[in-house]
């Protein structure tokens, strides 16, 4: 599989990405709740992002030998890295949008805090921190027979997200079931050392075809439904095409941008960029 700073730069590129999604999204719609064909564009082509964040983790702490460590161990190690500056951004973003501060002295309040849901955004390490507590159970699976574990969280995330788009089940971005596969896939990648390598045209006419494929389905699913977040959602079987073909481009044609990766800053960076989202929106 690409080298290390490979990974980096993809994270990096999706780091900007997520930022992308969270602007182009506040122009979406024009006047009389016309779509924005631009902020779609953009807003669309941005959505490989997650999904790279969630590869990325499953690859990494297989490379990193993670799975050899014992389950109470990891999961304290990875609580120790995470949840401290998760809980004072959770908090801040409470602080800052709550309409009556003195709520948070109630049991339910602090439930929102300390599940992520006092600002949208923080889903991501509600889903991420899921995917460390399932982490050893996926390794296991995952080196019992690769091919089907893969198959098998692939089959239980599209079928998750096809009821989540039809609208049978509410689609929301803390259902675990809309993300799992990206995580095995990453898991898939350093347990089997597979390297999917695509020559670069293939790779960018891939790129192409599928951004083409999830613009019109984004845009088709807004004429049906008239919800705009049902309608751009990442959680989508056309975006974990995208998504995967975009990896295959970046990982192995990544940008040279080595100096700006040695902040490591990537925790932090998702952590505080909705507050620049809101005060520039």
């Amino acid at each position: 599989m690409s080298e290390k700073v490979n990974w980096d730069k993809l994270k990096f590129i999706s780091m900007l990405a997520v930022v992308i999604i969270h602007v182009s999204a506040r122009f979406l719609l024009l006047q009389s709740d016309q779509l924005n064909y631009w902020a779609l564009f953009f807003n669309q082509i941005s959505r490989f992002s997650v999904p790279v964040f969630l590869v990325a983790s499953g690859y990494g702490l297989v490379v990193s030998g993670k799975d050899q460590q014992s389950y109470t161990f990891f999961i304290i190690e990875r609580a120790k890295k995470v949840l401290p500056m998760f809980l004072v951004a959770s908090f801040f973003y409470y602080v800052m949008f709550a309409h009556n501060i003195h709520s948070i002295f109630t049991i339910r309040e602090l439930l929102v805090i300390l599940t992520g849901r006092s600002y949208y955004h923080l889903y991501f390490i509600v889903i991420l921190f899921m995917c460390y507590l399932l982490f050893p159970l996926m390794c296991k699976l995952v080196k019992w027979n690769t091919n089907l574990t893969l198959l098998f969280a692939f089959g239980i995330q599209l079928v998750s997200q096809l009821l989540g788009m039809s609208q049978r089940i509410m689609i929301t971005e803390y259902n675990f079931l809309n993300w799992i596969f990206y995580f095995v896939l990453g898991i898939y990648l350093a347990v089997s050392n597979f390297e999917f390598r695509i020559s670069f045209f293939p790779s960018v006419f891939i790129v192409l075809f599928s951004l083409v494929l999830v613009l019109c389905t984004s845009f088709l699913l807004y004429v049906r439904t008239k919800n705009i977040p049902v309608a751009t959602t990442t959680m989508s079987p056309v975006v974990t095409l995208f998504s995967i073909s975009c990896i295959n481009l970046l990982l192995n044609y990544p940008w040279k941008i080595d100096k700006v990766l040695s902040l490591n800053i990537s925790l932090l960076f998702y952590l505080v960029h909705p507050f620049f989202c809101s005060i520039l929106c």
